[in-house]
Formats: structure tokens, sequence, C-alpha cells
């Protein structure tokens, strides 16, 4: 599931904020929420958003006392004893609502597959292992991005059956899944 915004963006003319539809591009800046999603192996799911261009959460005031500022791009996890901050390559952790949490982070040691993504690609391109966006690591994510970005088009929430691979609450996003080809041109 995924809930979007219209597709709504904002100009700038003669000093005043204007709106406008757009039906071509998509908006500046955009939340989503995915609601509960399952994890893989296990009887239980996790909350998702995501927010871009600019848009980021309300910084936690653990984070105002240690006189840190929140990353421009990053990560942050919610878990049942504390939450996670770290940068976009999980740099500079940071550990919130956790006892003695920066000691804690400062322990963390980080794999280098994702502090060093140029020798995770030389390693992928030298076939000695998948890097962590291989088709196969990158499938789910890509197919949660694509219907977060259908759903911002429908302005509308959207329910998604992943087996069939359609949207079951709105026909009309149905049409923009798959492209219909010209005859001759089929794949």
């Amino acid at each position: 599931m995924a809930e979007g915004l219209p597709n709504v963006n904002v100009e700038i003319k003669d000093f005043r904020s204007y709106q406008f539809r757009n039906n071509v591009g998509w908006p500046y800046a955009s939340t989503l929420y995915w609601g509960d999603v399952p994890v893989r192996g296990k009887n239980e799911t996790i909350e998702v958003m995501w927010s871009d261009g600019g848009i980021r959460p309300q910084t936690p005031k653990e984070l105002i006392q240690l006189g840190r500022r929140m990353p421009v791009e990053g990560v942050i996890i919610y878990g049942e004893r504390g939450a996670i901050l770290g940068g976009t390559n999980y740099q500079d952790p940071v550990l919130i609502g956790v006892r003695d949490g920066e000691r804690a982070a400062a322990r963390i040691r980080v794999p280098e597959q994702f502090t060093d993504p140029t020798t995770e690609m030389i390693q992928a391109f030298q076939g000695v292992k998948n890097s962590a966006g291989s088709f196969e690591n990158a499938q789910t994510v890509c197919e949660a991005i694509c219907l977060g970005n259908l759903s911002i088009r429908m302005a509308n929430r959207l329910e998604w059956d992943n087996s069939a691979m359609v949207v079951t609450n709105n026909q009309e996003a149905n049409n923009y899944l798959r492209r219909t080809y010209r005859s001759g041109w089929e794949l």
C-alpha cells in the first residue's frame, strides 16, 4: 500500500505562491507512507515512510541535545527501544532514546559494503559478489518506489497485490503498470 498527495507543484509568480497540477513531471518534494509492510521470513510488519525533495522528519529532541543536526540525506529506523539515525550510507550513526547512546553508537561497525560503494561496485563488476543494488536485491525497493510514484500520480491510496502485480483498489492505476506496445514491437 502507498499513499501519496496530488501531483501538484508550487511556483512563484509576481512574488506570490501558486499551485498548479502537473501531469507530466513529478512534484519537487513528496512524502509517501507504505503502511504495514511485511518483513520477509517473519510474521511481522514494519511501517515505512519516504520523504524527498528536502522534506525531512522532525528533528528528535535527543539529537538537538547532542548538538547535532538531521542529515540532509539519510535513514532513521524506529524500534521498540529507540531509534537509529545515520547518513545515506549509514555513516555517523546516532542512537536515540537509548541510554548512553553516544557510546553505544561508537561501537556500531557498519559493514564495508555500505561505507565504500566504489569497492562494492568494482567487486560486483569483477564477479566477486553481487552489489547491494543488484537486480535481485533492488527489485523490492524499486517496486515500492514505483508504487509510490504511481500513488502520487493517482493522488490516492493504492492497495497492491504483490503476487499478481496489480493495484486492487484503482483499476485506472493499472494502466500505468505496463506499456502497450505497437504491433511488431512487443517484448
